[in-house]
């Protein structure tokens, strides 16, 4: 939409989209939650690819600078290159509900255990801690410019920035968020 309400494109054909991610060249990567997939569109609804998990269901997608994908879905964190091949995977038992990909090449995600946890691209944990957010929903993660993150806390109807360490820096009011 622009700021007048009209609508500028639109994206027809997907099954319950959790997530969009607009990346360069007026493309689009869809998350589908009942599609269980990602695929990327052109803003003008030509589907370019479809990529179906078989590794949980597909929660967020993040095109990376590189042109890789980071893919999340309940239970896998994974990339893949350009032709959608894998070039790393890692289980997270606890589950998930988001992950995005750090400028410093690190994976901040939200675990269904309620952790805000930074993992590099092997799967091993860095540092965790309580993201005061429990796991009804999916997504609930983004990235700040500034490299903190920013966490929706849909049950105490609240927004939580927080630096990489799990420092909070600013909480606001967000009913129904």
């Amino acid at each position: 939409l622009d700021r007048s309400g009209k609508v500028m494109w639109e994206i027809k054909g997907v099954n319950y989209p959790v997530d969009a991610f607009v990346v360069s060249g007026n493309k689009v990567l869809i998350t589908e939650w009942s599609g269980n997939a990602v695929s990327e569109w052109e803003t003008n609804g030509k589907m370019l690819w479809r990529w179906n998990s078989t590794m949980g269901t597909c929660t967020n997608a993040q095109r990376l600078p590189n042109g890789n994908t980071l893919i999340c879905t309940t239970s896998t964190i994974l990339e893949l290159d350009r032709d959608r091949k894998p070039v790393y995977s890692f289980n997270v038992p606890a589950g998930l509900t988001a992950a995005y990909r750090m400028t410093n090449g690190n994976i901040a995600a939200l675990r269904n255990d309620g952790k805000c946890v930074i993992y590099d691209v092997s799967g091993k944990e860095i540092r965790s801690w309580n993201s005061n957010r429990d796991s009804s929903w999916t997504s609930g993660i983004d990235l700040c410019r500034n490299g903190n993150i920013l966490i929706s806390q849909p049950s105490r109807n609240k927004v939580e920035e927080v630096t990489r360490d799990g420092k909070s820096v600013l909480v606001l009011d967000a009913p129904q968020i």
